[in-house]
């Protein structure tokens, strides 16, 4: 589960409340604009982090 902050009006996605729990924050455009996933879901960003540095390793040697 993705959220991004609600003071960040030019995002590609509505802003959305994100329900309680922790987050990891993934990336900081401002202090306005931030984006974070769930730490219930760090196991799936892990998995497609691991993914997408195999496949750009692999296209960088070819």
């Amino acid at each position: 589960y993705y959220f991004r902050s609600i003071a960040a009006p030019t995002a590609p996605f509505p802003p959305i409340p994100p329900p309680d729990g922790s987050y990891t924050i993934t990336q900081v455009h401002s202090a306005a604009e931030f984006y974070g996933v769930s730490q219930m879901r760090e196991h799936d960003l892990e998995g497609l982090n691991k993914h997408l540095e195999e496949f750009y390793n692999n296209s960088v040697n070819d």
